[in-house]
């Protein structure tokens, strides 16, 4: 999950106008540490027909943003993102994993502005 996160967070930096990465903390107007919380993944339905299949889920993820800003100080918050998926799709862990790091990278950047 650190992977996917790290990359869309640089995504969304990148993306967004004003944002700029730079090389090293000294150079930066605002330095973003992000720590994973927690995760998990919920049933939400459960087959009629066999109470132990599940159908739908839910993937949760909570992450602490703590953002330093060189006289200014620092703020920190906690977000959570969720995101429901059908498991009668094929479940393809890198996919649900990158959806899920873009819709908190973009949570993060607004925290940014």
């Amino acid at each position: 999950m650190e992977i996917f996160l790290t990359d869309e967070v640089r995504k969304a930096i990148v993306r967004f106008p004003g944002l700029t990465l730079v090389g090293s903390a000294s150079q930066a107007d605002a330095i973003v540490k992000v720590r994973l919380v927690s995760g998990e993944r919920r049933p939400i339905f459960f087959s009629p027909d066999d109470s132990k299949k599940i159908l739908i889920a839910s993937v949760k993820i909570a992450a602490e943003v703590e953002i330093t800003a060189p006289g200014k100080g620092t703020a920190s918050k906690v977000i959570e993102e969720s995101l429901p998926l059908s498991l009668r799709r094929a479940y393809v862990e890198e996919t649900i994993l990158e959806e899920i790091s873009q819709r908190l990278a973009n949570r993060i950047v607004f925290l940014l502005r």
